[in-house]
This record gives C-alpha cells, sequence and structure tokens, in this order.
C-alpha cells in the first residue's frame, strides 16, 4: 500500500513483458510521470526479483490481479 501511495502513477513490471513495455511506452508518449516498480525479468523462478512473489501476492489480495503490468493512479488499481 505504501509503494502505490507515494506518486500519482505506479508501475508494476516485468523487465521482458512486452505487455509492461507497451504500458511504459504509452506513459511516455502521453509525457506521463510514473514511478516503475519492477518485480524481476519475468515471473519465472531465477528470473523473478526476490521479493516479487510476495508483491505479486499483495496485489491480489489489494486488487483482486496479480498480473503485470498493473497500474495504479492516485493509490486507486486501474489494471494493466
Amino acid at each position: 500500500k505504501t509503494e502505490v501511495d507515494t506518486d500519482p502513477v505506479v508501475v508494476y513490471t516485468y523487465e521482458l513483458s512486452p505487455f509492461s513495455s507497451e504500458t511504459k511506452d504509452l506513459l511516455d508518449r502521453l509525457d506521463v510521470d510514473y514511478k516503475e516498480i519492477s518485480l524481476g525479468k519475468e515471473w519465472i523462478p531465477g528470473l523473478i526479483s526476490e521479493n516479487g512473489p510476495i508483491k505479486r501476492a499483495a496485489l491480489l489480495k489489494m486488487t483482486g490481479q496479480s498480473s503485470l503490468p498493473h497500474v495504479f493512479i492516485g493509490g486507486k488499481p486501474i489494471g494493466g
């Protein structure tokens, strides 16, 4: 909760995800400032960050969605 409340726009991503790249490209084209929180390169063991699974579980509990990218605006989830 603290992470999504610290910046107006927060995006949880996987570095190798084409959907994450498309989301960041769109925000960049719209000139939106955002904080990116990467959970690693991908969800596969060995590529996900150490606390990636914990953060994904927290996203699921908070929003009912654990897939990435996941965008929060003003602390509210809008999906990916």
